[in-house]
């Protein structure tokens, strides 16, 4: 499924307009919603800092797919990701 995502996503944010794209960007930047995960509460407290890298991970790689159209704010989000969790060498995958 990333491969797609990661091939459509720029022309979608191309067509979204400012609107669009700053509706889109902050939508990445909550993140994954956690409470949709499907675990207890306790669990997801236990799971915080994995559940964590996961939702960073969902973000570095979307936002490498925009990486070319990214205004400077949401270039330097994507670098802090990379400073923090490391690079992902294949994002679209």
């Amino acid at each position: 499924m990333h491969g797609e995502v990661y091939e459509l996503l720029p022309v979608a944010y191309a067509e979204a307009g400012q609107d669009g794209q700053d509706a889109l960007l902050a939508r990445l930047e909550a993140g994954p919603d956690s409470g949709r995960y499907g675990l207890p509460p306790a669990e997801l407290e236990r799971l915080v800092e994995e559940i964590e890298a996961w939702q960073d991970d969902w973000r570095q790689r979307l936002l490498s797919a925009l990486e070319l159209q990214l205004d400077e704010a949401a270039h330097q989000r994507l670098d802090a990701l990379r400073k923090r969790r490391g690079k992902i060498d294949r994002p679209g995958f």
